[in-house]
């Protein structure tokens, strides 16, 4: 995928849809609809009745969002769908199809006896995919990958639980990519980004730099946003290579659209002002804002903080951007408007 020494997306990530149900409305629980919440207690409806499901079982219950939670830096805490009713293969890989059925019996009594309900249902759903109708506890894509030829599938129910995660909606007209760091399960309308190799830069990096007006920038002129394809996203988006950044003053404003990134992430899913005042403190020592040129932006960046202005936060980010890759801002918003409409 190397193109002229050019570092691609593609070359460090995987670029996969999320989970393909066998049956939306069968395997993500609605509360008070399929699934009650009493105290530390989760009980599942079976044959119209209620029952309290056991310590494993809760475990099996994920929250799980469609797209349209996706937002930069984050995700909508209320646009859950609902929790995902999420068994795993890797369990039950050394058993056969009796051996398996009697142990997930046997671990998870009440969440068998659900899924028994529509057993035949979703056997059929499976048949007419000319795919196992005995797998019918587990999705059907998104539980697991396959990074390298050569080597084995990649388990994801611990990435999906708690892990670092950037995201993006399967159909988006602009370069929006979220991301979290506790349990984000999502459905297939939504692409995740896996990691395939360790990069010279960390994840919120990344994260500010497909945020950034350069990416939108790209997105225009490489037409991605026209026809979303998992292959012209890894192929079209070039990353930067770090080993280009030796200045002082280079390494600074890499330090800062980190620091400022995670403070966006902070504002958008868990704002505490805890969380703003280590970043605060963090500002006080940025070599970038300490000199003469830059010192007055500090005082605009910290009133903007408290102020819970994202939008100046991501200005003053793109901003960084075009000096961290020596850039004209003005020819980049000219380029934008005059070929490409906005």
């Amino acid at each position: 995928m190397k193109n002229n020494n050019l570092n691609l997306l593609g070359d460090y990530f995987s670029i996969r849809n999320g989970l393909i149900l066998i049956k939306d409305e069968i395997f993500i629980l609605k509360e008070d609809n399929q699934i009650i919440f009493d105290g530390d207690d989760i009980l599942i409806k079976i044959d119209d009745k209620f029952t309290k499901l056991n310590p494993l079982e809760k475990k099996r219950l994920k929250k799980v969002y469609k797209s349209r939670a996706v937002k930069p830096y984050g995700y909508l805490l209320e646009e859950q769908e609902g929790y995902l009713l999420f068994f795993n293969k890797s369990e039950f890989e050394q058993s056969d199809i009796g051996e398996r059925d009697i142990k997930i019996s046997k671990l998870y009594p009440n969440l068998s006896k659900y899924l028994k309900q529509f057993e035949q249902e979703l056997k059929e759903t499976l048949e007419n995919a000319n795919e196992n109708c005995y797998d019918f506890y587990f999705p059907r894509r998104g539980s697991h990958i396959r990074q390298d030829r050569d080597k084995g599938l990649v388990n994801l129910e611990p990435l999906y639980d708690n892990s670092p995660k950037i995201f993006f909606k399967f159909i988006s007209k602009e370069n929006i990519f979220g991301y979290a760091l506790d349990q984000y399960y999502a459905t297939s309308d939504t692409y995740f980004l896996w990691s395939k190799k360790p990069t010279e830069f960390p994840l919120l990096f990344l994260l500010a730099y497909l945020n950034s007006s350069i990416v939108s920038f790209i997105f225009k002129s490489k037409s991605l946003a026209v026809k979303r394809s998992k292959t012209k996203i890894e192929n079209g988006i070039p990353l930067p290579a770090f080993s280009k950044f030796k200045t002082k003053e280079k390494h600074s404003i890499i330090e800062l659209i980190q620091l400022l990134t995670e403070w966006l992430v902070y504002s958008v899913n868990t704002f505490k002002e805890s969380d703003v005042y280590l970043i605060i403190s963090q500002l006080e020592s940025s070599y970038y804002l300490q000199t003469a040129e830059n010192l007055t932006y500090k005082d605009r960046i910290i009133k903007a903080m408290n102020d819970n202005d994202a939008k100046y936060i991501q200005e003053f980010i793109n901003n960084l951007f075009y000096q961290l890759f020596d850039l004209d801002e003005n020819r980049i918003d000219y380029l934008t408007k005059e070929y490409y409409n906005v």
